[in-house]
């Protein structure tokens, strides 16, 4: 079962953690939303890749696409 964004956002504000920067903390908690929903992503892909049926040329598609979401995770590090 996937996770909705609100859900994250729901379990990410329960946290019993003291908040005396709501402005980072806020945007800390969008960011890991943002590489989640792109893990996922990631993790479609594989599972399309693994059809043999695939045109290469939708092989390479979904290879170049899978290698700008890793790198887009990177830099939300």
């Amino acid at each position: 079962m996937e996770k909705t964004d609100a859900e994250r956002v729901s379990a990410a504000l329960k946290e019993e953690t003291p908040c005396t920067e709501p402005e980072k903390a806020a945007s800390d908690c969008l960011r890991r939303i943002e590489k989640c929903n792109m893990a996922e992503q990631i993790e479609e892909i594989k599972r399309q890749l693994v059809d043999p049926a695939l045109a290469a040329d939708q092989r390479a598609g979904l290879l170049r696409e899978m290698q700008t979401l890793n790198l887009q995770m990177r830099g939300l590090s």
